[in-house]
């Protein structure tokens, strides 16, 4: 899908929103703006290096998932604190100039608590929350909290140049089992006109209470958690340059814009 028909689509999108008036509250002042560095298409398409530092993008949320060049881990925040997860699942606080080529945050305000049954599977949370958080037109942010009895995790890998694209290697991941573990669950349900610019449907990182190990939320099910809803209409997204001139040299064709001396 081209840029131009994601645009078309989430243009397209907003203003059926605003013309069915579907709101989950009248006070615009709690819709808040939604940060987010490049699209997961880029990031798709392997490139994983970005020139946005962690110190920036903390002026943009408090909340929030992504990673970190080269791959190097999955990022969670929560309550201002920005942690990486590495491959192996251990976790460790962010330094302020470590940057990312994709990261989504905002400055989490719920406006929805309420408390889970006990031992909900992920498809029982699924239904729950399409009731609680009806639209399919705004952007959800999630928090859940308290003891999971199962959740099973993936990390990304630090990978070295030349990058293959993300498809091509998701599946040697490593794969982490946690049973009968307190922790903070973040993350987002995105619209499904939000495809190639973000993960259409759930996308959740994990940190346990000990802030020592986490990664990225495949399936869970929570015995005892509170969960805590906020929600935006606005989306402001930064697609770094050197990204435009990455993809522009990859469509060019071969020895086009080179200089060179061969043939004279």
């Amino acid at each position: 899908m081209s840029l131009r028909d994601i645009e078309t689509r989430f243009i397209h999108a907003l203003s059926l929103h605003r013309r069915k008036k579907h709101r989950v509250h009248q006070d615009l002042t709690k819709a808040h703006e939604l940060y987010q560095i490049s699209t997961m298409s880029v990031l798709m398409e392997g490139l994983y290096d970005g020139h946005t530092t962690y110190e920036k993008l903390a002026e943009h949320g408090n909340f929030g998932l992504g990673t970190f060049n080269s791959l190097d881990g999955e990022m969670i925040a929560f309550d201002g604190s920005f942690y990486q997860i590495l491959a192996d699942g251990k976790a460790r606080l962010v330094e302020p100039s470590m940057k990312t080529p994709f990261a989504v945050v905002i400055f989490f305000e719920p406006d929805i608590q309420l408390d889970l049954p006990n031992r909900m599977p992920w498809h029982e949370f699924e239904i729950l929350l399409k009731q609680v958080a009806p639209s399919h037109l705004v952007f959800y942010a999630i928090r859940l909290e308290g003891t999971f009895e199962y959740i099973k995790l993936r990390n990304v890998t630090r990978q070295q140049e030349p990058y293959a694209p993300l498809g091509d290697i998701v599946r040697g991941f490593p794969v982490l089992e946690l049973r009968h573990v307190k922790g903070t669950m973040v993350g987002f349900r995105c619209p499904d006109y939000s495809s190639g610019i973000n993960v259409p449907g759930y996308h959740l990182h994990f940190l346990d209470e000990e802030r020592e190990t986490g990664g990225h939320v495949m399936t869970c099910t929570a015995n005892g958690v509170r969960l805590q809803i906020d929600h935006t209409f606005n989306l402001r997204m930064e697609i770094p340059e050197m990204f435009v001139f990455d993809e522009q040299a990859r469509r060019q064709p071969p020895g086009e814009g080179q200089s060179g001396t061969a043939g004279r």
